[in-house]
């Protein structure tokens, strides 16, 4: 948690935020509230510090950060291209890599429409990639894709979820990270296209398959 808080990235710290008021879905007793209370008396103190304050502003006056703008106009130039496509290319997409180049000329026009109107530089340079993980595969691989990406999601957490029941004290304490992990990462990959990195996609992989050997053979 605090290396999320630490690493300065709005999107980590909605996650983490989102994960954390998901816990009483999850764990229904009196260490869950002592731990939401423990999490909200760090977060106020975090508040404090002068690096998350000037973020938190960049947040709240987006319209002002290109970053953010940036985002918003690909998000509208992804859906756009969209519609345009041919019902062959809305089912299975354009291609590994291909989505982002084939959206990018209407996302350069979008981010040049919104930085004027918002009085922001017009001429920031608009990468060749989509920073949102469920657009960026709708357009390389159309909504059977996501369709696909969004089923193992949805699984991988249930079948975690389920496991709770059954699981000791122990196990439990490994599963609820897990989860947690998997929320976080299911609501920062709207905002960055995480699983498009290797390392990222290797690491979540290891990481879930260790804790799954753990388990399986109660050595964690």
């Amino acid at each position: 948690m605090f290396a999320g808080i630490l690493a300065k990235e709005r999107a980590d710290w909605l996650a983490i935020i989102v994960s954390i008021l998901c816990l009483p879905l999850i764990l229904r007793n009196k260490k869950t509230l002592i731990l939401l209370l423990l999490f909200a008396v760090v977060s106020i103190g975090l508040y404090n510090t002068s690096f998350i304050q000037k973020r938190l502003n960049q947040t709240i006056y987006y319209e002002k950060d290109p970053g953010i703008v940036i985002r918003f106009a690909m998000m509208k130039a992804s859906l756009e291209v969209f519609k345009e496509s041919s019902m062959f290319r809305k089912i299975f997409g354009y291609g590994p890599s291909f989505g982002a180049q084939v959206i990018h000329k209407k996302a350069v026009f979008y981010y040049k429409q919104m930085a004027i109107k918002n009085h922001i530089d017009p001429n920031i340079e608009v990468p060749t990639t989509i920073d949102n993980f469920y657009f960026n595969t709708l357009m390389n691989s159309g909504l059977f894709g996501l369709a696909m990406i969004l089923c193992a999601f949805f699984t991988l957490l249930v079948n975690n979820i389920k496991r709770l029941k059954s699981a000791d004290t122990q196990q439990k304490g490994i599963l609820v990270g897990i989860i947690l992990g998997l929320i976080a990462f299911y609501v920062a990959s709207g905002f960055d296209n995480l699983l498009g990195s290797a390392q990222v996609s290797i690491y979540l992989s290891f990481m879930l398959g260790l804790a799954e050997i753990g388990l399986k053979n109660n050595i964690l």
